[in-house]
């Protein structure tokens, strides 16, 4: 089975409202291009010079939208951790669930956002990234077809290696 994922441009997070006990936040206008579709996401970081965007914690939604807004609304300790990374910038990309030709939405979503999440974390810690999440499970026979913006830490193809 085929998985296709196309990611969006990267948000450059901003330092929230403090009276709305905000960390993080981004532009209103970089919100509205965020879909209300499941998908795969990853808050990323920037150190110095370089244009590669190192992965701090990767997760999956229903709504990536709704989930976004949670994270930034009421996930203190996750926002504190992004924050205390030392880099020179944070960012918030999304991965958008991609139906092919006649398929329509599977009854096991959920299933499929874990299978993708956890290869994407299994790959992030292949690279010998520091995530704030640690989950992995292996299922054969499946790949991860990935289309848009796809992020530096991310290959556009990811197949199972069992």
């Amino acid at each position: 089975m085929d998985y296709h994922v196309k990611w969006h441009k990267p948000i450059q997070l901003i330092e929230g409202d403090k009276n709305n006990h905000l960390i993080y936040t981004c532009d209103e206008k970089d919100m509205k291009t965020i879909p209300e579709a499941p998908g795969v996401y990853a808050f990323a970081c920037r150190f110095g010079s370089s244009k590669v965007l190192t992965p701090l914690y990767v997760g999956q939604a229903q709504n990536l939208k709704a989930r976004i807004n949670q994270h930034f609304q009421g996930n203190v300790p996750l926002m504190n951790k992004i924050k205390g990374r030392r880099s020179s910038e944070r960012y918030y990309m999304c991965g958008e669930l991609v139906l092919g030709r006649g398929q329509g939405w599977p009854k096991n979503l959920k299933k499929y956002l874990n299978y993708i999440e956890k290869k994407l974390i299994s790959q992030a810690f292949e690279r010998n990234s520091k995530l704030f999440n640690k989950n992995g499970i292996t299922i054969k026979t499946n790949r991860i077809l990935s289309r848009g913006r796809v992020p530096d830490f991310v290959d556009s193809k990811i197949t199972d290696s069992e």
